[in-house]
């Protein structure tokens, strides 16, 4: 069969860059998005822009490309939060502090 994009269905791995920020965090952990798919150049002037923009979004092609960032976007988020909330899980775990109610062995924990 075919391997499709560098060979990432045989096990292998698809590599790339971009100059845009896919990922930001600020100081309380929250995690935000701003990648762009789909693009076209501005406009001579507002008219021109707004036709650009109806193109860019009547675009099968730059839907379907926004379409794939956004979900594997979204896959990765949410790959990352479980892993979070699991190692948040066997640290209280480990510490004796599962958020139930207190006994000799609970700690507070950080």
């Amino acid at each position: 069969g075919e391997e499709g994009m560098g060979g990432v269905e045989s096990g292998g791995a698809f590599f790339g860059c971009t100059p845009e920020k896919l990922f930001d965090s600020d100081m309380r952990g929250h995690v935000r998005t701003m990648a762009v798919a789909g693009t076209r150049p501005r406009g001579s002037d507002s008219e021109e822009d707004q036709r650009l923009g109806r193109d860019l979004m009547s675009s099968p092609k730059d839907m379907s490309e926004n379409r794939i960032v956004a979900e594997f976007l979204q896959d990765r988020l949410l790959s990352l939060a479980e892993l979070h909330e699991s190692q948040k899980r066997l640290k209280q775990a480990l510490n004796g502090t599962d958020g139930s109610s207190s006994g000799p062995n609970s700690t507070e924990s950080a």
